[in-house]
């Protein structure tokens, strides 16, 4: 979606979980949609990353691939994208912070492109983003295809967007020379490399340099 040459033309780019929402949502989304029988076997096989990851010492962007495999790996893509989407309308709207959506009704009112740019897997975010009439970026699920069925592989298509990957995400949608102002919102440093990009950076909704 490379945006025409428009010297005013802004645009506003949100993390999601911890910036739009309250807390971490991706934990919560994986158990609640999750099969039993693949949150044990990924529990126990997991087991020393997740704890090295409670120790500090295993990042979330090398943890959440190996939980989204287990959570997704051939599982049908009609069956899981419903069940994904139930839980999404259920749950989404608790935890969204009224401040993001003030601030992203703003930006709608100015006229300025609008994106969240996640780690979190598009299956789950998709209809959120379309309720909120917002663009997203996100990890991106592989579909593999055999006749007439489609699963999930359980990897990513371009790896998991975070860190340097949200930025290059970024630059691959849009061109970035052609907007007058840039907005963007994080709470982590994964969130750094996307909100370097901008001239107008917050970091856990403070407005940094």
């Amino acid at each position: 979606m490379k945006a025409a040459n428009n010297p005013n033309l802004g645009l506003a780019l949100f993390d999601f979980d911890g910036t739009i929402t309250t807390a971490d949502t991706y934990t919560k989304f994986l158990l609640n949609t999750t099969p039993l029988y693949r949150i044990v076997v990924g529990a126990l096989v997991l087991s020393p990353f997740i704890l090295l990851h409670k120790l500090g010492r295993y990042p979330t962007a090398k943890l959440r691939p190996r939980l989204t495999f287990f959570a997704f790996w051939r599982r049908k893509v009609a069956s899981t994208k419903r069940q994904v989407n139930n839980f999404s309308a259920k749950f989404m709207d608790s935890v969204i912070l009224d401040r993001a959506l003030t601030e992203i009704r703003w930006h709608q009112t100015q006229g300025h492109e609008i994106a969240v740019v996640s780690a979190n897997v598009n299956i789950y975010l998709a209809a959120w983003c379309r309720r909120h009439q917002v663009n997203l970026i996100s990890s991106e699920l592989a579909v593999q295809k055999r006749r007439k069925n489609e699963r999930y592989t359980g990897k990513y298509l371009n790896g998991d967007c975070s860190n340097e990957k949200k930025a290059l995400a970024i630059q691959s949608q849009y061109e970035l020379a052609n907007y007058s102002h840039i907005c963007a919102y994080g709470d982590t440093q994964e969130d750094m490399p996307m909100l370097a990009l901008a001239n107008k950076k917050y970091f856990q909704w403070q407005e940094i340099a």
